[in-house]
Protein backbone atom coordinates (compact mmCIF):
# COMPACT_ATOMS: atom_id res chain seq x y z
CA UNK A 1 0.00 0.00 0.00
CA UNK A 2 1.34 3.22 -0.80
CA UNK A 3 1.72 6.65 1.07
CA UNK A 4 -1.47 8.21 -0.13
CA UNK A 5 -3.56 5.39 0.91
CA UNK A 6 -2.12 5.30 4.41
CA UNK A 7 -2.36 8.25 5.30
CA UNK A 8 -5.66 8.54 3.99
CA UNK A 9 -7.12 5.62 5.75
CA UNK A 10 -5.37 7.55 9.07
CA UNK A 11 -6.92 10.47 8.36
CA UNK A 12 -10.33 8.55 7.35
CA UNK A 13 -9.85 6.39 10.43
CA UNK A 14 -10.94 3.28 8.67
CA UNK A 15 -8.30 0.62 8.00
CA UNK A 16 -5.77 0.28 5.30
CA UNK A 17 -7.89 -2.69 3.56
CA UNK A 18 -10.90 -1.11 3.22
CA UNK A 19 -9.51 2.25 2.15
CA UNK A 20 -7.58 0.17 -0.33
CA UNK A 21 -10.90 -1.80 -1.44
CA UNK A 22 -12.10 2.38 -1.91
CA UNK A 23 -9.37 3.51 -4.09
CA UNK A 24 -9.63 0.21 -6.39
CA UNK A 25 -13.18 1.05 -7.08
CA UNK A 26 -12.37 4.40 -8.14
CA UNK A 27 -9.75 3.11 -10.20
CA UNK A 28 -6.99 6.14 -10.13
CA UNK A 29 -4.99 6.71 -13.00
CA UNK A 30 -1.98 8.49 -11.81
CA UNK A 31 -0.76 10.39 -8.89
CA UNK A 32 -3.69 13.25 -8.94
CA UNK A 33 -6.30 11.00 -9.36
CA UNK A 34 -5.07 8.78 -6.50
CA UNK A 35 -5.38 11.78 -4.91
CA UNK A 36 -8.84 12.70 -5.07
CA UNK A 37 -9.48 8.85 -4.68
CA UNK A 38 -8.10 8.98 -1.19
CA UNK A 39 -10.25 12.48 -0.34
CA UNK A 40 -13.43 11.17 -1.99
CA UNK A 41 -12.86 7.90 0.12
CA UNK A 42 -11.94 9.85 3.34
CA UNK A 43 -15.52 12.08 2.50
CA UNK A 44 -17.53 9.20 2.17
CA UNK A 45 -16.59 7.48 5.54
CA UNK A 46 -16.93 11.53 6.86
CA UNK A 47 -20.76 11.25 5.59
CA UNK A 48 -21.21 7.71 6.86
CA UNK A 49 -19.73 8.64 10.56
CA UNK A 50 -21.78 11.52 10.42
CA UNK A 51 -25.20 9.62 9.57
CA UNK A 52 -24.50 6.97 12.34
CA UNK A 53 -23.95 9.62 15.02
CA UNK A 54 -26.66 11.48 14.20
CA UNK A 55 -29.03 8.12 14.48
CA UNK A 56 -27.22 7.25 17.70
CA UNK A 57 -28.20 10.83 19.16
CA UNK A 58 -31.92 10.44 19.28
CA UNK A 59 -32.53 11.80 22.49
CA UNK A 60 -30.69 15.42 21.05
CA UNK A 61 -32.76 16.92 18.20
CA UNK A 62 -30.49 19.49 17.90
CA UNK A 63 -27.06 17.41 18.41
CA UNK A 64 -28.98 14.94 15.47
CA UNK A 65 -29.64 17.73 13.00
CA UNK A 66 -26.01 19.31 13.30
CA UNK A 67 -24.83 15.79 11.90
CA UNK A 68 -27.64 15.48 9.27
CA UNK A 69 -26.17 19.04 8.15
CA UNK A 70 -22.64 17.66 8.34
CA UNK A 71 -23.39 14.86 6.49
CA UNK A 72 -25.32 16.70 3.46
CA UNK A 73 -22.20 18.82 3.13
CA UNK A 74 -19.77 16.29 3.06
CA UNK A 75 -22.69 14.22 0.72
CA UNK A 76 -22.72 16.93 -1.54
CA UNK A 77 -18.38 17.31 -1.50
CA UNK A 78 -18.39 13.76 -2.49
CA UNK A 79 -20.98 14.37 -5.45
CA UNK A 80 -18.46 17.30 -6.67
CA UNK A 81 -15.33 15.35 -6.17
CA UNK A 82 -17.08 12.65 -8.34
CA UNK A 83 -18.01 15.19 -11.07
CA UNK A 84 -13.97 16.87 -11.06
CA UNK A 85 -12.93 12.88 -11.34
CA UNK A 86 -15.35 12.43 -14.46
CA UNK A 87 -14.48 15.54 -15.98
CA UNK A 88 -10.71 14.63 -15.56
CA UNK A 89 -11.31 11.28 -17.13
CA UNK A 90 -13.66 12.71 -20.09
CA UNK A 91 -10.40 15.11 -20.71
CA UNK A 92 -7.76 12.80 -20.54
CA UNK A 93 -9.70 10.54 -23.45
CA UNK A 94 -10.39 13.21 -25.14
CA UNK A 95 -6.41 14.13 -25.42
CA UNK A 96 -5.61 10.68 -25.91
CA UNK A 97 -8.16 10.33 -28.60
CA UNK A 98 -7.05 13.63 -30.14
CA UNK A 99 -2.98 11.99 -30.29
CA UNK A 100 -4.22 8.80 -32.17
CA UNK A 101 -6.56 10.83 -34.64
CA UNK A 102 -3.15 12.68 -34.67
CA UNK A 103 -1.27 9.67 -35.92
CA UNK A 104 -3.59 7.95 -37.91
CA UNK A 105 -3.55 11.40 -39.97
CA UNK A 106 0.02 11.50 -40.16
CA UNK A 107 -0.02 8.39 -41.15
CA UNK A 108 -2.31 9.05 -44.31
CA UNK A 109 -0.19 12.19 -45.25
CA UNK A 110 2.84 10.26 -45.23
CA UNK A 111 1.56 7.26 -47.59
CA UNK A 112 -0.01 10.07 -49.57
CA UNK A 113 3.64 11.65 -49.90
CA UNK A 114 5.22 8.05 -50.73
CA UNK A 115 2.44 7.45 -53.46
CA UNK A 116 3.15 10.98 -54.81
CA UNK A 117 7.02 10.27 -54.77
CA UNK A 118 5.97 6.76 -56.69
CA UNK A 119 3.87 8.50 -59.31
CA UNK A 120 7.06 11.25 -60.02
CA UNK A 121 9.34 8.84 -60.16
CA UNK A 122 7.18 6.52 -62.23
CA UNK A 123 6.72 9.78 -64.49
CA UNK A 124 9.78 10.64 -64.89
CA UNK A 125 11.03 7.06 -65.93
CA UNK A 126 8.13 7.24 -68.51
CA UNK A 127 9.11 10.54 -70.06
CA UNK A 128 13.00 8.97 -70.40
CA UNK A 129 12.19 6.43 -72.33
CA UNK A 130 9.98 8.13 -74.80
CA UNK A 131 12.85 10.52 -74.70
CA UNK A 132 15.14 7.73 -76.00
CA UNK A 133 12.15 6.17 -78.36
CA UNK A 134 13.24 8.48 -81.43
CA UNK A 135 16.64 6.83 -81.44
CA UNK A 136 15.34 3.45 -80.73
CA UNK A 137 12.92 3.79 -83.62
CA UNK A 138 15.99 5.11 -86.19
CA UNK A 139 17.75 2.51 -85.23
CA UNK A 140 15.08 0.00 -86.02
CA UNK A 141 14.67 1.84 -89.28
CA UNK A 142 17.96 1.48 -90.21
CA UNK A 143 18.95 -1.36 -92.47
CA UNK A 144 19.53 -4.58 -91.50
CA UNK A 145 23.15 -5.16 -92.47
CA UNK A 146 24.21 -1.57 -91.14
CA UNK A 147 23.03 -2.20 -87.78
CA UNK A 148 25.20 -3.96 -85.29
CA UNK A 149 24.60 -5.82 -82.03
CA UNK A 150 25.28 -2.34 -80.26
CA UNK A 151 27.82 -3.97 -78.01
CA UNK A 152 30.87 -2.87 -79.60
CA UNK A 153 31.12 0.39 -81.92
CA UNK A 154 34.53 -0.54 -83.34
CA UNK A 155 32.95 -3.86 -84.65
CA UNK A 156 29.58 -2.07 -85.49
CA UNK A 157 31.61 0.26 -87.95
CA UNK A 158 33.75 -2.24 -89.24
CA UNK A 159 30.55 -4.70 -89.96
CA UNK A 160 28.43 -1.85 -91.31
CA UNK A 161 31.55 -1.12 -93.51
CA UNK A 162 31.83 -4.04 -95.32
CA UNK A 163 28.04 -4.92 -95.58
CA UNK A 164 28.20 -1.50 -97.41
CA UNK A 165 28.05 -1.53 -101.59
CA UNK A 166 31.34 0.14 -102.85
CA UNK A 167 30.08 2.97 -105.35
CA UNK A 168 33.22 2.86 -107.14
CA UNK A 169 33.14 -0.95 -108.00
CA UNK A 170 30.01 -0.54 -110.06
Amino acid sequence: MDGTTAEAAQVAGVGHTDMATMLAALAPRGALETMLASQMAAVHVAALRSLRRAADNGEHPQIEALYLRQAARLMHLFARQAEALERRRAAVEKREMEQVWEAERQARLHEAEQREAERVRHEAQRRAHWDLAPARRRRAAEPAGRRGNGRNAEFDELAGGLSKPDPTSG
